[in-house]
């Protein structure tokens, strides 16, 4: 499998049990993937918006509706190295059905 580059995780500091939020939360979580490529954005009321229609529209838990909401901004964005990858088949299917003008991600 070809390395992944650039992945862009979205996360609320309220969902990392036992840490302060903020500055000492965000720390910890960098220097947790900083050995990856990796862009961390903060969860904002847009990029709740855009979860929350995608759980809307797939049914899928609230956790994947983000992370397929991230995906799918990042590549309206104009990212063209973005892949989701997930063991979930209903994640994968709701990815190719919310962008059918794309290849299928892999599993």
């Amino acid at each position: 499998m070809p390395p992944l580059g650039r992945i862009q995780i979205g996360f609320q500091t309220a969902d990392w049990p036992g840490l302060k939020a903020g500055k000492d939360a965000r720390d910890h979580v960098e220097a947790m993937l900083g050995s990856f490529s990796i862009e961390i954005t903060i969860v904002d009321g847009a990029s709740a918006r855009r979860a929350a229609a995608v759980r809307a529209r797939t049914a899928l838990k609230l956790t994947d509706a983000y992370a397929l909401a991230t995906a799918i901004h990042a590549e309206h964005n104009g990212h063209d190295d973005v892949r989701l990858v997930s063991f979930d088949k209903a994640v994968l299917r709701a990815h190719a059905e919310l962008r059918p003008n794309r290849s299928p991600p892999r599993c």
